[in-house]
């Protein structure tokens, strides 16, 4: 006699999710306060995925963004929950 498995949650995302366009709204205000200019591209990716529906799951930048701009985006990164 085995112990009976309990039900998880389900495996379906959900639909109140807005950690991707909380994720650009805090990037662009931190942008805004450290006083550099947004990665273009990144937000180009990032709207395109808010559109789509999709969630964030790497960020990849092959250029230099500067001190400013990488504390911005770790910024950003840190106040989604």
């Amino acid at each position: 006699m085995g112990a009976k498995k309990k039900e998880g949650k389900s495996s379906a995302p959900d639909e109140d999710d807005t950690s991707t366009k909380d994720f650009l709204t805090f990037y662009k205000r931190y942008c805004k306060e450290l006083e550099v200019q947004p990665f273009k591209k990144l937000e180009e990716k990032v709207t395109e995925l808010i559109e789509e529906g999709g969630k964030l799951s790497e960020i990849l930048i092959n250029e230099k963004i500067g001190e400013f701009g990488a504390k911005a985006l770790f910024s950003a990164l840190k106040a989604v929950k």
